[in-house]
Parts: structure tokens; C-alpha cells; sequence
């Protein structure tokens, strides 16, 4: 994964778990940065709208796996609502 985009995927991920919205302005407002809200705002929906980002999904996934295969027994909530 290109050194930006992870960059970007982290910092998305990091405003995701802690706003709790998953909408693309509520990450880009999240994203800790000096830029201005639009800026950031941009940089998220750029980032979810990346063809490389969508074809590194399944690397993504098996990245997280890795990170749950550690335990014995993960523990996995689905939120419906």
C-alpha cells in the first residue's frame, strides 16, 4: 500500500472509532490535522473513492485477520442500526 493512502487510511479509521459516524464528512471533520474542515472533508472522500484503495480491500481484510487471529476466541459485534 502506497505510504499517502495508508497514511490517509489511518487517519480515517482513527476519526471512524472515534466520532462513531461513518458518514465521509463526519471522517474528514474527525481527521486530526491543521487543515481546514473542507480540506479534510476532501481528503476522505478521496480517499473512499480510490480505485487502488478498492483493490487493496482484500489485503485490508487480511490484514485485520491477522490482527484477531491472535486470540483464541475474538470477540465480533455487528451493529445493525
Amino acid at each position: 500500500m502506497h505510504k499517502t493512502r495508508k497514511q490517509a487510511v489511518v487517519a480515517c479509521v482513527r476519526s471512524l472509532i472515534e466520532s462513531g459516524s461513518a458518514t465521509v464528512t463526519s471522517m474528514g471533520r474527525g481527521i486530526r490535522s491543521n487543515a481546514y474542515e473542507k480540506h479534510r472533508i476532501k481528503r476522505a472522500d478521496r480517499l473512499l473513492s480510490n480505485g487502488h484503495l478498492q483493490r487493496e480491500v482484500p489485503f485490508i481484510y487480511a490484514m485485520i485477520c491477522r490482527l484477531f487471529c491472535t486470540c483464541k476466541h475474538p470477540v465480533i459485534a455487528v451493529d445493525w442500526s
